[in-house]
Parts: structure tokens; C-alpha cells; sequence
């Protein structure tokens, strides 16, 4: 995968791409950015493994998943 020319294409759409070696920093700082929301999941096997229900609902989240 060109990740160059994916954040450039993204960019250009005026989203923002970040990448994280691991999924535990991915879910950190997921958890730094999301206080105090209402949070929606679908169903996910990525953010089931990443504990992020869990971690955004303890970081003053209101999250609501079909799965819990």
C-alpha cells in the first residue's frame, strides 16, 4: 500500500490520516481526542480488539454499540 499517496488523496478531501504502529496506540490516542461525547459503534471486530467500548466509556464517553 502507498500510504504517500493515500494521506495525499485524503488530504486533498480534507481528511486527516494518522497511522499508529500498534493498536494500543491507536486506541490511546483515540482515548486522548474523544472526552465527554456521544459515541456510535457498528459492528467492528477491530475496535472489539482494540478494548475501545470499554476505554471511551470510561474517559466520560456516552458510547452505544449493538454488540453490548
Amino acid at each position: 500500500m502507498d500510504l504517500a499517496a493515500l494521506e495525499k488523496n485524503l488530504k486533498w478531501r480534507g481528511i486527516k490520516l494518522t497511522v499508529f504502529a500498534t493498536k494500543e496506540e491507536a486506541a490511546d490516542y483515540l482515548v486522548r481526542e474523544i472526552r465527554g461525547k456521544t459515541v456510535g459503534f457498528g459492528g467492528s471486530m477491530t475496535l472489539e480488539s482494540m478494548g475501545l467500548y470499554e476505554k471511551l466509556k470510561a474517559n466520560h464517553n456516552e458510547v452505544f454499540w449493538h454488540w453490548r
